[in-house]
């Protein structure tokens, strides 16, 4: 090409006036340049490059045409795209990760809450159900009560035993509804120091009836002392009352009750254990177990253990219940040491 006279090129004609380099960016060769029919075609874009030769006197008599291929630069390039992308779609996911791991934890809190409002409102309904038990009871209980001391004075001596257990049974009647009372009140009363041992021996007198008639052999493993646990002493009766009346019910034609007194796995809290060989529940009766108004008991109301898991986390303790069907059950109590 040397000597030859190049019409209608902007940028050589540009570089020969100001004397200056003047380069020119391309993507496709033009086959009409005869500058541009290289050897061995570009693979990508390429940059065509005018660099003037200038005389003593400073005019530009010739023009050198330098065409570079930035290879390098382009593979640098399209590394960069991916790594761009690499980072775009792992910062996407993490994003939604983060987003779905906070709307996953806002769906359990609102699940949770849900429940917790549904277990106040059937609070509710058992306060509101206690308070109509005892209002509607006490007349009767106290007439049979009355009643039944009347008898007890005028009939002969071979029945002053049945007429005396009726008038405890009234008694222990009548203190249920009271503390069914209590235990549905929205004003808790304040926990105190209760004796453990001495609940569970009252618990067992109070249904020696029950458990001869039953013929249930009944085991202990109590030490011969243990310090207070954080509770009240009739709502541990209530709860001890309602978990051996299970027992017994569970078990009609005889078996054995357990109930053992241990420390937890914590040095501040206490365990009891109550267990029976009776029939057990069945996987749906134990997914329904704490269900306010849920039995499977004729003419049960369903409130015991409900009314058994509400007093135990009153006092910071909690209820564990494991059962199989026709194998038993065992419920255990942990209790805080009082102090």
């Amino acid at each position: 090409l040397m000597g030859t006279t190049v019409d209608e090129d902007d940028q050589l004609n540009e570089s020969f006036a100001t004397k200056a380099r003047i380069f020119a960016t391309y993507h496709d060769v033009v086959p009409e340049r005869e500058e541009q029919k290289f050897p061995r075609p570009p693979k990508g874009f390429f940059i065509e490059n005018y660099i003037p030769m200038l005389n003593a006197s400073g005019d530009a008599v010739a023009m050198i045409e330098i065409y570079k291929e930035p290879s390098d630069l382009v593979a640098r390039t399209q590394h960069g795209y991916i790594l761009m992308w690499l980072a775009t779609s792992v910062g996407g996911a993490l994003i939604y990760l983060a987003l779905y791991r906070i709307v996953r934890r806002a769906s359990a809190i609102l699940a949770a809450q849900q429940k917790q409002i549904m277990q106040n409102e059937a609070f509710v309904a058992m306060g509101e159900m206690s308070a109509a038990v005892a209002h509607s009871l006490r007349n009767p209980l106290a007439s049979i009560r009355s009643s039944a001391e009347l008898v007890q004075e005028i009939a002969p001596p071979n029945v002053h035993r049945n007429v005396a257990d009726i008038i405890l049974q009234v008694d222990r009647m009548a203190s249920w509804v009271r503390d069914l009372l209590a235990t549905s009140s929205p004003s808790a009363a304040a926990a105190e120091p209760v004796d453990p041992i001495a609940a569970i021996h009252e618990t067992l007198a109070a249904y020696q009836p029950q458990i001869r008639a039953c013929q249930v052999n009944v085991e202990l493993a109590l030490p011969e002392t243990a310090q207070p646990v954080v509770s009240q002493r009739v709502l541990l009766l209530q709860v001890l009352n309602s978990l051996v009346s299970n027992a017994l019910e569970a078990m009609p034609k005889g078996g054995k009750l357990s109930i053992e007194l241990t420390r937890a796995e914590s040095s501040r809290k206490f365990a009891i254990i109550v267990s029976d060989t009776g029939e057990g529940m069945s996987e749906a009766q134990r997914k329904r177990l704490f269900q306010p108004f849920t039995t499977t008991k004729r003419g049960g109301l369903g409130v015991g253990l409900v009314m058994v898991k509400r007093i135990m986390e009153r006092f910071g303790g909690a209820v564990d219940i494991h059962s199989t069907q026709d194998q038993g059950t065992r419920v255990e109590l942990t209790l805080q040491l009082a102090s």
